[in-house]
């Protein structure tokens, strides 16, 4: 997970070598690795652990877990989240080693300034802690979110301690048992809130998929989450780890109602070269648009499996909106249960990963396999793609060019490497209109601009006389269309009336012309007296001290 210059690492199985002996270990520490500066994994990178230690409040440590979720948080909040999570089961001997406890804590942060933990009991929206779920983040909105995932021994107290006889012998009878969970958790990272919204309009639930948040679009700002792949469970009686189904890739889901009432998933049928059905792949968190946002271009890379035991060494990307699958990169280096980030403009980087079918579900079922033919990664589980090049290497070029879509892509969706691509729509069409509105949203209605701008608008500190001064001419405006109103029904009615003189009218005029007659010339004019000439009314405010130049008013006095 990448936040500001630093990607963060949580969780996890670590295979330890010394002195010849070989075992299996879960991981203590979130992992920072910077970002701030060009590295080579083979030569100097570094990194820093974050140790999981509570506070004496908490009566407890923040819990060791694998199969869960890592959240950055909101920009302007310096926390990061842990979210569900199963415990490390195939190795009890460590003396931090702890087994599942309640599932009252499900929630989890840890601040980077102040180095404290924080817990946060969300049990009336998370019941049971969850595991093996999708998670993805909408960095913009402060949501995490993990889709579907399941119950086993190492997340359910109640499942450790089921046990059997089988032939005289004391045994888990849930070593490989799992419980799927319907419904999303949606997590307020700001306010540690959390909702579990159904997820029935998606099907059967679903472990070990990819799901991501797509930023730019969908039917509002708040984008849309896309989700494929995975395992569901095969309708058994008791669902295990190898008796589930396949989740094929030639169909994906689509959701931009998270944030609604009724949170709806639509299906969309995909063309190209899709992946082959598999679980434990890494999805690139950040979708990688083209310049001119033509596509949207999702990364996955390996996965695994397990019905033929088969591991995969490839990287596909599935672009938006046409639904194409393009299989970019195919290696002879195969690996499932790593976790992809963005790095820089252009990279992908990869972390971890098993390297040996055999170590599939040991994290929980505790059934190990021969460690001492365990392959180790040459690269110390530490990769990156050039996601325009697709080329694999251990440096990390901070200084790299900016994202371009891959050659092998715009043969596919056609344009450029900067975008112009000319499928813009699925090949056999969008499945249902909403999935079109999600790339074709209607433009938001907005009220049409004023004839003629005011040539002085308010200040905003005079937004209180504006608000006055609008009422007063609004008031006046409506009397005068009043009065005009009036004057033109009676001017209609004056010109229905007859044509003749109104009764008396002849001798008013002849009485006021009798009256308008010349002054004598015998009148000369002569001067006043000086004492009686016209005079300025004196100022009573002179004296007063009242100012006589114009002057603002008192706010209290409006």
């Amino acid at each position: 997970m990448l936040r500001d210059k630093s990607v963060f690492v949580d969780g996890g199985v670590q295979l330890y070598r010394k002195n010849g002996s070989t075992w299996l270990g879960f991981s203590k520490y979130i992992f920072e690795i910077d970002m701030s500066a060009p590295w080579d994994a083979t030569t100097n990178f570094t990194e820093k652990r974050i140790g999981r230690f509570g506070n004496s409040a908490m009566n407890a440590n923040p819990p060791n877990m694998v199969r869960g979720a890592l959240y950055r948080g909101p920009a302007e909040d310096r926390r990061l989240f842990t979210f569900g999570g199963s415990t490390f089961l195939a190795n009890q001997s460590d003396p931090d080693w702890k087994s599942p406890d309640s599932d009252k804590y499900s929630l989890w942060s840890y601040d980077t300034q102040t180095m404290a933990w924080g817990q946060y009991d969300i049990t009336h929206a998370v019941p049971r802690r969850p595991n093996w779920g999708a998670a993805t983040e909408a960095i913009s909105i402060g949501i995490g979110f993990f889709l579907n995932g399941q119950v086993d021994r190492g997340s359910s107290s109640v499942m450790y301690s089921m046990t059997e006889y089988i032939n005289g012998t004391l045994t888990h009878e849930t070593d490989n048992q799992i419980t799927y969970l319907g419904g999303m958790i949606i997590v307020d990272l700001a306010t540690a809130i959390a909702r579990n919204v159904s997820t029935h309009t998606l099907g059967d639930p679903r472990v070990a998929g990819g799901l991501v948040h797509c930023p730019r679009f969908g039917k509002t700002e708040n984008g849309t989450l896309v989700t494929f792949g995975g395992m569901r469970s095969g309708n058994e009686k008791n669902n295990t780890f190898n008796n589930s189904v396949l989740i094929d890739f030639n169909t994906v889901s689509l959701c931009d109602t998270f944030n609604e009432a009724d949170v709806i998933w639509f299906n969309q049928s995909t063309s190209g070269e899709a992946p082959p059905p598999r679980i434990d792949f890494c999805v690139l968190p950040g979708v990688k648009s083209a310049k001119d946002n033509s596509s949207h271009n999702v990364y996955i890379y390996g996965g695994y499996d397990p019905t033929k035991s088969i591991m995969y060494d490839d990287v596909y990307v599935l672009s938006l909106p046409s639904f194409t699958w393009t299989k970019v990169y195919s290696g002879e280096n195969p690996k499932f249960g790593h976790t992809c980030h963005t790095a820089g403009k252009r990279q992908m980087m990869t972390v971890g990963g098993l390297l040996d079918a055999s170590m599939y579900a040991v994290e929980t079922t505790g059934q190990l396999p021969n460690l001492t033919t365990t392959k180790c990664d040459k690269w110390g589980g530490v990769a990156l793609f050039d996601l325009s090049n697709l080329t694999w290497g251990s440096s990390f070029n901070l200084y790299a060019p900016e994202y371009q879509v891959p050659g092998k892509v715009v043969d596919a969706i056609g344009g450029s490497g900067d975008g112009s691509a000319t499928m813009t729509e699925p090949v056999s069409g969008f499945a249902h209109a909403a999935l079109s509105t999600m790339f074709n949203p209607p433009p938001p209605t907005s009220p049409s601009p004023p004839t003629s701008p005011p040539s002085n608008p308010p200040r905003p500190e005079d937004s209180h006389n504006a608000h006055i001064a609008g009422a007063v001419v609004g008031a006046v405006a409506g009397i005068v269309i009043i009065v005009g109103l009036i004057a033109w029904i009676l001017h209609r009615r004056r010109r229905a009336l007859p044509s003749h003189e109104l009764p008396g009218e002849s001798a008013q005029k002849k009485d006021i012309k009798s009256k308008c007659q010349e002054l004598p010339v015998d009148s000369p004019l002569v001067e006043l007296p000086e004492d009686q000439r016209p005079a300025e009314l004196q100022d009573e405010r002179r004296d007063s001290g009242v100012p006589t130049s114009p002057s603002e008013l008192p706010a209290e006095e409006i």
